[in-house]
């Protein structure tokens, strides 16, 4: 339920958070950096272990070719045996640690372990309700990546776009107060690291979802 004071447009803080394919290693934490339209911006970096999944034959859920494709394929196709393999890696310290799973079956594939970074974009807003918020989060987080990139010479690093290197991302929002109203950006952001601050994260209720479309998909067929 939510409170009759509750406002879910004008301006305030927008949270971005999103996940980057790619591992951008410094340490875990916020970082306050430039935004090209007030001025300055929350950046927090968290680096995690994930995986990369591949299956031959198992279909996304919903309408999709892969019936029409195996069977255009059916005639070329030669038994494939049920195995499952483990692929380990040794680290620095001696410890052994499972990076690849491969099954050989017609329904096979692989699962690979695959850091990323998982990324919170913080910036202020005229409007929390703004149709642009991801792009906004894109023009904060690039200059950033490119200075490590260029620092690290860390070729892995990429630009992210609402077309690639991204699919899900969730926005969080949080209304000035009236007594915030005229502050700067600088002020609301010392405000900001010195209390709590609610941020609305029921989508439909302050929050919501950014999805990306598969336009390359579409391309290439």
């Amino acid at each position: 339920m939510t409170s009759p004071n509750q406002q879910f447009s004008g301006p305030g803080f927008v949270a971005v958070l999103f996940d980057i394919p790619f591992p951008v290693s410094i340490p875990n934490g916020a970082y306050i950096v430039y935004d090209p339209r007030k001025d300055v911006a929350c950046i927090q970096v968290t680096l995690r272990e994930g995986s990369k999944a591949f299956f031959r034959n198992r279909p996304i859920v919903g309408p999709t070719s892969l019936e029409s494709l195996k069977a255009a394929a059916s005639e070329l196709e030669r038994p494939r045996q049920e195995h499952s393999h483990l692929v380990t890696s040794s680290l620095t310290n001696g410890e052994q640690k499972a990076t690849l799973n491969i099954h050989s079956g017609s329904d096979g594939g692989y699962s690979e372990c695959k850091y990323y970074s998982e990324v919170c974009v913080t910036f202020l807003t005229d409007d929390i309700a703004g149709s642009d918020t991801f792009a906004r989060a894109c023009e904060i987080l690039n200059p950033f990546l490119d200075k490590y990139r260029l620092l690290n010479e860390d070729y892995r690093i990429a630009h992210i776009s609402a077309e690639r290197n991204f699919y899900f991302a969730t926005c969080h929002t949080s209304p000035l107060a009236t007594t915030e109203i005229g502050l700067q950006p600088r002020q609301l952001f010392n405000l900001l690291g010195q209390t709590s601050r609610t941020f609305h994260h029921i989508v439909g209720f302050g929050a919501s979802y950014v999805l990306r479309a598969n336009r390359a998909l579409r391309r290439n067929l």
